[in-house]
């Protein structure tokens, strides 16, 4: 009797181990939309030709202008050298002067950058300028497949800065809205560039000092986002002399799913063990060590897809968790053995890392990057710039401007991404 009840318990214990080992291991539900955003980003990497694009360029020559063309200076070369870009990789390239109102100048491409001096591109009203007006002007140009490039200093017209400034910016707002309305897929790249200046810089009451030093200039392309992302890299802007910043702005808003992010297994992490589901996204089991007070581990993210600038990705003050209790502690290029632990080779892999407190954990995360304004904006703005020249890498009220670029191409979708995680099982 005693052999017969130990062969039962010895069949049951055989039973649940093959059970054990046979039985489906639980899966997280599928990644579906999230909302507030436009769609699950694809996988496309696939580029624009930049032969089917006419490219305009305008540049600002109001009289603040002058400095920029007086000599030889960065702020020449750099439209040279995108010009001559345009002219072998585009299907058409065109120059405009641009103050209240646009002047076409009929030059080939080398003539036009032989032209620029101060004498020569007194085309129009100069006396004044008004960003707005010129930022209406030129995105009425900017149809289906046309690229418009905009060299100006970009200083609004303004001297109240406490009732006309945020009209300003609302009316920079409208500017772009009215232009994303017509055509949702546009998009906008601000370049930051510092240049030798020789000439006079103008208040905001317009009284003029004597400025010969460095002054920055500022690049804004708008156009389709994707040949914007061909143009970025054929015209090689990394390269261009004096860029110091960067900001990109786009309508869009995505989803990321298992395709194109995980969970990094390899790297950035604390946990005795982790175990991704499937779906390389989802975690099916995490140990924290017993001494550990605190659960580190990484985010991979593919930004390939994604229209938004490197600095930006990696400051991680821009990204927002869900719960609060989860914190972004930092953001870097993902590691040769972590971009092992997507599900294909990523082509623009980062790594964010995730920490939170071992009495805080919770099953589900959301992350999220916030559309929002870069901190080298903050660092070049000026509030007011009455009775003196700002230093060489400021401007006046340039964060009000891109304030209002940004709320544009905010007003449907407020995260370049948004993506979920979810913990299957937590243990200490």
């Amino acid at each position: 009797m005693k052999q017969k009840a130990s062969l039962i318990v010895g069949v049951v214990a055989l039973v649940a181990i093959i059970w054990s080992l046979i039985k489906p291991t639980p899966q997280p539900p599928p990644h579906g939309k999230l909302p507030e955003t436009c769609s699950v980003l694809k996988s496309n990497t696939a580029g624009t030709s930049l032969k089917n694009y006419q490219v305009d360029f305008y540049m600002e020559n109001s009289a603040s202008m002058d400095g920029y063309v007086n000599g030889n200076t960065e702020f020449k070369d750099v439209l040279g050298k995108m010009i001559v870009s345009s002219h072998h990789a585009c299907k058409g390239t065109d120059f405009y002067f641009v103050n209240s109102q646009v002047y076409k100048a009929n030059e080939s491409a080398i003539d036009f950058i032989q032209m620029l001096n101060p004498a020569n591109i007194k085309v129009g009203n100069v006396g004044s300028t008004d960003v707005n007006q010129i930022f209406r002007n030129i995105l009425k140009g900017t149809r289906k497949n046309v690229i418009s490039v905009l060299f100006s200093d970009c200083i609004y017209s303004v001297t109240d800065v406490n009732s006309q400034l945020d009209n300003a910016k609302n009316a920079t707002t409208d500017a772009f809205l009215t232009a994303l309305a017509k055509d949702p897929s546009l998009a906008t790249i601000i370049l930051q560039f510092v240049s030798s200046f020789d000439g006079y810089y103008y208040d905001r009451n317009d009284k003029p000092f004597v400025c010969k030093s460095q002054r920055p200039f500022y690049v804004v392309i708008t156009g389709n986002r994707n040949a914007l992302k061909s143009l970025y890299t054929d015209f090689k802007v990394d390269y261009l002399p004096g860029l110091r910043n960067k900001c990109f702005l786009t309508s869009e808003s995505w989803t990321l799913d298992g395709n194109n992010s995980c969970t990094i297994i390899s790297d950035y992490t604390n946990a005795r063990r982790i175990k991704t589901c499937k779906n390389y996204l989802d975690i099916e089991k995490i140990s924290l060590d017993r001494s550990g007070n605190t659960l580190q581990f990484a985010v991979g993210v593919d930004f390939a897809g994604i229209f938004v600038d490197d600095a930006y990705i990696l400051d991680k003050d821009n990204y927002q968790t869900e719960p609060g209790s989860y914190k972004v502690t930092g953001v870097c290029k993902a590691s040769l053995s972590a971009t092992g632990d997507f599900p294909s080779q990523p082509s623009r892999p980062y790594a964010i890392t995730l920490s939170v407190p071992d009495g805080s954990f919770a099953p589900k995360i959301t992350l999220s990057l916030k559309k929002g304004i870069p901190a080298w904006v903050r660092k070049a703005n000026v509030k007011d710039d009455s009775g003196f020249v700002p230093s060489p890498t400021q401007s006046f009220a340039i964060q009000k401007m891109v304030e209002g670029i940004s709320a544009a191409y905010s007003e449907d979708y407020a995260d370049y991404f948004k993506m979920k995680l979810n913990i299957l099982k937590y243990d200490k």
